[in-house]
């Protein structure tokens, strides 16, 4: 005996259906349009009428109600227009293009905020693919086959990538091709021709700075190193200069503390015996300088640089670093100099110093006096390399230590520990 089954169709299981059809499973947007078409059938309705409701539901502005017979409201909740959907199928079709370019041309996008080798080496030794990028990028060079480019034994010598290091040893935007696509488009309109790196590095760190995926601790040292890279575009690169234009600065730096010393002697008199002890040392101290500079006969290649106590643009990677980010920069082994020409001519920095034991040759402890007083330094020892010495007075590094050391770092293009810092 045959039976008769019966069913209802809800208006909004179709609107529902529609929608999830057309924007999370990507279905045609004719199929999607079709399956609508069909439940407003009437006389009262031309097609393109039809037509138009039924992309009004696909957009969320209109919704079917009613049980087997529907009718047309307003909805609103979610209105999204079909157009940002043929956007975004146009954007995946071309991020996928980008992926296919990137893989033979991945030196290009290599991230200099990050990497750890040289990337202009690289491009002499014709290094594109991604493949060769990872075998440059992530294997010391005694373990590369420079003339292949592929390492002699996969994983020995690999040291520059670790496998928590989600920067990937520079490489990451490789797997990241839509914030490549999105970056192009913000600064380039979307060209990958005529692409100036500076502009196209500064959209990728706005996309990248407040996104939690990019918040573990190598994205914090790389965007670090970014920002420090852009700090120093206003700062004189020295190391480049011709003789004549170094001379020419070095003579501008000693001008420069000359004016200070002198428009400092000519505010003060000189102390007597019973005045207090960091004031007759100060007054000491900026004579001695002053005249230090002026006595050309005392000055070396580096101009005396213990009594260059201006502070300055990272001349050197070895110096001081006030809690407000000021550094001064030193010669090798001459931390304690500098320190205690700037602890004598600065007694308003130290408050809390006691003055009256020290004596002018005295200048064994002053780098650890500072490092009392909260300030840093950076170092370098030809056992160790290059490293810091953090502030001993049980507080952390202030924020612009911190850009300050970076900064020097990037100029410098030194290779330090950055954990005694956090990093």
């Amino acid at each position: 005996m045959a039976e008769r089954i019966g069913f209802k169709v809800d208006g909004s299981f179709i609107t529902d259906i529609s929608r999830t059809w057309f924007w999370d499973e990507n279905r045609p947007y004719e199929v999607c349009e079709e399956l609508l078409l069909n439940c407003l059938v009437t006389d009262q309705l031309t097609l393109n009428e039809r037509k138009e409701i039924a992309r009004d539901i696909l957009e969320g502005k209109s919704k079917l109600t009613g049980i087997n017979t529907f009718t047309v409201e307003d909805d609103g909740v979610n209105v999204r227009p079909i157009y940002k959907k043929i956007d975004e199928q146009a954007r995946k079709i071309k991020i996928q293009e980008l992926k296919f370019f990137m893989d033979g041309n991945m030196i290009d996008f290599v991230d200099p905020y990050s990497v750890f080798k040289d990337i202009e080496k690289a491009k002499d030794l014709n290094v594109q693919t991604y493949l060769q990028c990872a075998t440059y990028f992530w294997y010391e060079d005694w373990a590369i086959d420079k003339e292949y480019l592929r390492p002699y034994e996969p994983g020995d010598g690999m040291s520059f990538a670790s496998e928590h290091d989600n920067t990937d040893g520079g490489l990451w935007l490789y797997h990241h091709p839509e914030i490549v696509f999105d970056a192009i488009v913000k600064c380039n309109n979307g060209e990958l021709y005529n692409l100036d790196l500076n502009d196209f590095w500064d959209a990728v760190y706005d996309i990248i700075k407040d996104d939690n995926k990019f918040s573990s601790f190598f994205f914090k040292k790389r965007n670090e190193n970014y920002l420090a890279a852009r700090r120093l575009e206003t700062v004189p690169d020295i190391k480049n200069f011709s003789y004549s234009e170094k001379r020419e600065y070095n003579d501008a730096r000693v001008k420069d503390v000359i004016e200070f010393t002198d428009k400092w002697l000519s505010e003060h008199e000189k102390p007597d015996h019973d005045d207090e002890a960091y004031k007759i040392l100060q007054y000491d101290e900026m004579t001695h300088v002053n005249h230090a500079l002026k006595d050309d006969s005392r000055l070396t290649g580096n101009r005396d640089r213990m009594y260059l106590i201006l502070p300055d643009d990272y001349e050197e990677w070895e110096g001081l670093i006030a809690p407000n980010g000021d550094f001064y920069s030193c010669d090798f082994g001459g931390h304690n100099a500098k320190a205690y020409h700037i602890i004598c001519v600065y007694p308003s920095k130290f408050p809390n110093l006691d003055y009256e034991n020290l004596s002018y040759m005295d200048m064994t402890n002053a780098l650890d006096k500072l490092l009392e007083q909260g300030w840093c330094a950076t170092r370098f020892l030809p056992s160790m390399g290059a490293y810091i010495n953090v502030r001993t007075d049980g507080k952390p590094l202030t924020k612009a230590q911190e850009n300050a050391i970076f900064d020097a770092k990037i100029k410098h293009n030194i290779s330090v520990d950055l954990s005694p810092i956090g990093y």
